[in-house]
């Protein structure tokens, strides 16, 4: 029960905190602060509570029916059908972020993380790619791990790690 209240509340939590960014520490300090006076407070009103019905079952079966009770009010929460965000509103979110990206498979925005970086990848990439056709192959990967005081029997495993398209050699959108 308690896994799936904690979940739960995290899950709304995330939702509002993506609804509401601007508001992000407020709405994430308050889920803390609310976790740590329960883990902090909710002991000792437990055993005040057995104490009082000379029962140790008791605060829990409370605890449950509360939750219990509780159950129509988050169902009011849960999104209603026709709610999930359109691509217009993807493209909006898009618009007011140039490095937001829309994933046509949820129409929901994305931001690519890496965009204010890739010219430092570029570079990185580069280094690794010494033959300059595009693609870091093995031997490649070795001479760089080598250089970096890294052990180059990691090679094969980093390749088939991130090798995609199982070509043998790195392309950048695969490093």
């Amino acid at each position: 029960g308690a896994a799936a209240v904690s979940t739960a509340a995290q899950a709304y939590t995330m939702d509002a905190v993506d609804r509401y960014a601007e508001h992000r520490g407020v709405l994430l300090g308050t889920m803390q602060a609310g976790y740590t006076l329960a883990w902090a407070v909710g002991p000792a009103i437990g055993g005040l509570i057995a104490t009082r019905a000379k029962s140790a079952c008791f605060p829990f079966m409370l605890i449950g029916l509360f939750q219990l009770l509780s159950a129509p009010v988050y169902l009011t929460m849960l999104p209603r059908a026709g709610t999930v965000p359109t691509s217009a509103d993807a493209a909006t979110a898009a618009a007011a972020n140039p490095a937001a990206t829309v994933d046509t498979t949820t129409t929901r925005p994305t931001i690519d993380v890496l965009a204010p970086h890739t010219n430092t990848l570029k570079a990185l990439f580069a280094t690794f790619d010494t033959t300059g056709d595009g693609l870091v192959d093995c031997h490649e990967l070795e001479a760089a791990l080598k250089k970096g005081g890294r052990r180059e029997s990691s090679a094969q495993w980093i390749l088939e790690a991130l090798d995609k398209n199982r070509d043998e050699r790195l392309s950048f959108q695969e490093f």
